[in-house]
Order: structure tokens, then C-alpha cells, then sequence
């Protein structure tokens, strides 16, 4: 819970920071690039994963488990992947000058911050299923 307060804070900040002014922040999710997602979307998906990953409970008699596992897995990895591209389009806006050294800064801690959530709900999903991948 502290997480996501921190998160809708941190969320909540960056708008404040950046005043809204960049549609280039906001609007990401082209259909040029359907791999990339706005700060909003990429929030909600890291939220809705800790949430799968809080409600999984593998069953000791369930061979299913590992199916289980590597289903949660994958979208962790997706959504890792997605974090990932995020970051690259927000150095490339950087480099390009559509966005300043602050608004940058700003936005890759807010990144970052989704990254640990994402690291740490996987490290948990390990622990839940006695998997070390």
C-alpha cells in the first residue's frame, strides 16, 4: 500500500513538474510504436501485476503451478520490456530537445521506481512458487 501511495505520489508530482505542456509525454502510445506506453499505463500495469502476483497461490498437489509461474513470469517480463522501451523513447525526447534535463530526471526516477516495484513483485512470485529463476 505504501508503494502504490508513493507511486500516485510520484506520479502525481511528475504532471505537477512538467505542467502537462509536452503532448510528447502524453501521448506515446502511437500506432507507430504500439510498444509504448504513457507513465499512466505503465503504473497501472506494474500495479495490476503486484496484484496477480499478491493473489497467486500455488497449490502444493497442482502440477499446474509451473504453468502458473511462468504465465506470471512472462508478463513480468513484458511489462519489463515495456518499462524498458519507455525509458529509451524518454532518453531519445532528451536528446532531441522535446524535453528539458528536468522533466528527464524527473520522469527516469519515476521509471526507476516502477522497475524496483516490477523487481521486487518478481523476486516475491520466486519466493511464492520455491523458484529461483
Amino acid at each position: 500500500m505504501k508503494t502504490r501511495t508513493f507511486l500516485f505520489i510520484a506520479t502525481l508530482s511528475t504532471l505537477i513538474f512538467t505542467g502537462c505542456q509536452n503532448d510528447n509525454l502524453s501521448a506515446e502510445n502511437t500506432d507507430n510504436n504500439p510498444d509504448t506506453y504513457t507513465l499512466e499505463e505503465l503504473s497501472a500495469m506494474v500495479d495490476d501485476f503486484v496484484v496477480s502476483v499478491g493473489s497467486a497461490t500455488p497449490d502444493v498437489n497442482n502440477s499446474g503451478n509451473l504453468d502458473q509461474f511462468f504465465s506470471l513470469k512472462r508478463e513480468g517480463d513484458q511489462i519489463d520490456h515495456a518499462l524498458e522501451n519507455h525509458e529509451n523513447s524518454l532518453e531519445d525526447q532528451y536528446r532531441a530537445g522535446t524535453i528539458s534535463r528536468e522533466e528527464y530526471r524527473t520522469l527516469d526516477k519515476n521509471i526507476e521506481l516502477l522497475e524496483d516495484t516490477l523487481d521486487s513483485a518478481l523476486d516475491r512470485l520466486e519466493i511464492a512458487f520455491g523458484i529461483d529463476d
